[in-house]
């Protein structure tokens, strides 16, 4: 859902998606089915290719994946001191 949403245009086609999320085709579609049954997501034929199918999250998803975000944020907002320090010791390893 994360790579629908970022993605910079208003839909995805089902290749993109794959590409993406380093998936093949079949995989790609199962992942689709599964949202698309869940209410998450919906398919469009493509107006430019009979063969591309489109994806989109519905406002369903949409919400979702704020929800998600934000219960997120609020985990690494809690782990804020071991992440500071974590990326300091990763700054002394650099280049």
């Amino acid at each position: 859902m994360l790579a629908t949403k970022t993605w910079p245009y208003e839909t995805m086609s089902m290749k993109d998606l794959a590409e993406q999320l380093l998936l093949t085709h079949h995989a790609a579609v199962q992942l689709v089915n599964r949202l698309a049954r869940a209410g998450l997501a919906q398919r469009t034929a493509s107006a430019d290719d009979r063969r591309s199918v489109l994806l989109t999250l519905t406002p369903k998803g949409a919400a979702l994946l704020d929800e998600l975000a934000a219960k997120h944020l609020e985990a690494m907002l809690r782990q804020e001191t071991a992440l500071t320090a974590s990326l300091k010791r990763l700054k002394r390893m650099g280049p």
